[in-house]
């Protein structure tokens, strides 16, 4: 995939991010474009990782169609360390605010 290798400026980002979850999630296009368009979304998290939520919820969108090759890409993504340690940043990060809030509460 070209698009998560391109140098974009944040509105191209939102631009690219955006059609590329649209043609993941549309029905009509080839599964090969769809597994191509999520692996994308996944390699793009490189740059703003600050969509994994997004990109989480697209996942879950996806998965719910039973469709063989896009969830085994989904399994392949969520197998990752990459995503694993996107996964342990978020709870983490959720942990120690929540942390927080109760040491400044008390």
């Amino acid at each position: 995939m070209l698009i998560p290798r391109l140098p974009l400026d944040s509105k191209e980002f939102g631009q690219a991010w955006n059609a590329l979850t649209n043609w993941a999630k549309d029905k009509t296009n080839s599964r090969i474009v769809r597994v191509n368009s999520i692996q994308g979304l996944f390699e793009m998290l490189n740059q703003q990782d600050d969509l994994k939520k997004d990109f989480s919820l697209t996942l879950t969108e996806l998965e719910k169609e039973y469709i063989p090759s896009i969830n085994a890409r989904i399994r392949k993504i969520r197998n990752s360390s990459r995503y694993q340690s996107l996964i342990v940043m978020r709870y983490t990060g959720t942990f120690m605010a929540n942390r927080q809030q109760i040491v400044s509460a008390t």
